[in-house]
């Protein structure tokens, strides 16, 4: 656990200080994602959660989100799963104006294992946002959706469950073609406490098909607590 600590500790203070140092760009940014939130089973088929998140940007000094998200799962067997989530965002505009958006999601999750100690884990994706959904008028409002898809590799040992991913997403609006928009990596851990879950990691995003891209560096952590039916 220390090990991991000290690696993501050293990378984002080296990408800080790199920032820093030279003149800030908008191909060029690091922000923290850090939440809190529940999961609460209500038996060995169906479970809920919620989750309470800030995202920050502009080397993770200013706000670019507020995420209240509401989720819920079916677990068909020990490999797949069906998720539903609904999520709320108080969102920061490229103007720096605020809007409110709604975002509505459809997962499927298929976990197997490759050997005794090595997991892999795979999630598709369907999302649809509402942007800008209280606006006065119609026309303001944006609609835009999302197909993503998620190899995960997981090493599970003692309370860790270490991991690496990669995830790429393709989006769809009505004013132009479909195209894969961006492409995020991550490595990190998932620690199980006694009341709850610590995921903490790294993440590299980079937009695609874009003659400027972002080159955006996350630093996540999270704590779920654990909650069950009786």
């Amino acid at each position: 656990m220390k090990l991991v600590f000290n690696i993501i500790g050293i990378v984002f203070l080296f990408i800080s200080n790199s920032t820093w140092c030279q003149e800030i760009k908008t191909t060029n940014d690091i922000g923290l994602w850090a939440g809190v939130g529940g999961n609460f089973k209500l038996n060995k088929k169906w479970k809920t959660s919620f989750n309470q998140e800030i995202r920050t940007f502009n080397n993770a000094i200013k706000i670019k989100k507020s995420i209240t998200e509401l989720g819920l799962t079916h677990k068909f067997d020990k490999q797949l799963k069906l998720s539903l989530g609904v999520r709320y965002s108080y969102a920061r505009k490229r103007d720096y104006t605020f809007v409110n958006n709604i975002r509505y999601n459809i997962d499927i999750k298929y976990w197997c294992k490759l050997s005794k100690h090595l997991n892999l884990l795979y999630r598709f994706r369907y999302q649809h946002s509402y942007i800008n959904l209280f606006a006065n008028t119609t026309p303001d409002i944006e609609n835009r959706s999302s197909m993503r898809n998620r190899i995960k590799l997981q090493y599970p040992i003692n309370k860790h469950a270490i991991y690496i991913s990669a995830e790429l997403f393709r989006e769809y609006v009505i004013y132009k073609k479909p195209s894969f928009n961006k492409v995020r990596l991550n490595i990190g851990d998932k620690l199980k406490t006694n009341l709850g879950d610590v995921k903490y990691g790294l993440a590299f995003e980079r937009e695609l098909n874009n003659s400027y891209p972002l080159n955006y560096i996350i630093l996540k952590i999270n704590y779920s607590f654990n909650f069950k039916h009786g």
